[in-house]
């Protein structure tokens, strides 16, 4: 049985052979072009995929403290180990150490565990460091470390 012409390819059977060579073409350079953009849109990251937050808490050397947490910015960070609360006054002295705006969870710098959050008045997320929340101190500058036993504060261990 032969394939079914139209009148036209009775005329001129080179033509049939002639269509079928450029359907073959356009057929390939379409294989060729998935070929080379489907891999690549596997591998193309979301934006969700490749957001990572920022760390928001890392560990350093300070002094006869050996290793404690930081901020990104060197602040060295304060708990109250005794299970105390820094209310009123106590903030003013004793900033608790908040997640910025959109962020939702705390990240810590290679090696820091533990971290988690707690809510504050005002809606706020304050880090915390094995349910402890933490804090920094107005009287430290820079890398400092004078608030350590103040008030029961104390530096948390890194």
């Amino acid at each position: 049985m032969t394939p079914h012409r139209s009148p036209q390819d009775w005329r001129d059977p080179s033509r049939t052979v002639r269509r079928s060579r450029a359907a073959g073409r356009g057929a390939l350079a379409v294989a060729g072009a998935l070929a080379v953009a489907l891999p690549a849109l596997a591998l193309a990251p979301t934006a969700s995929a490749t957001h990572k937050p920022p760390v928001n808490v890392k560990a350093a050397k300070r002094g006869t403290f050996g290793k404690i947490l930081v901020t990104t910015k060197g602040a060295t960070l304060y708990d109250q180990p005794t299970g105390g609360t820094c209310t009123g006054g106590c903030l003013s002295v004793w900033p608790p150490y908040v997640l910025p705006a959109g962020d939702t969870t705390p990240v810590g710098a290679r090696g820091v565990t533990g971290l988690g959050t707690v809510m504050i008045p005002g809606g706020q997320l304050q880090v915390t460091e094995n349910g402890l929340p933490l804090y920094t101190f107005t009287g430290d500058t820079g890398h400092t470390v004078t608030g350590n036993g103040l008030a029961g504060f104390a530096v948390v261990p890194g």
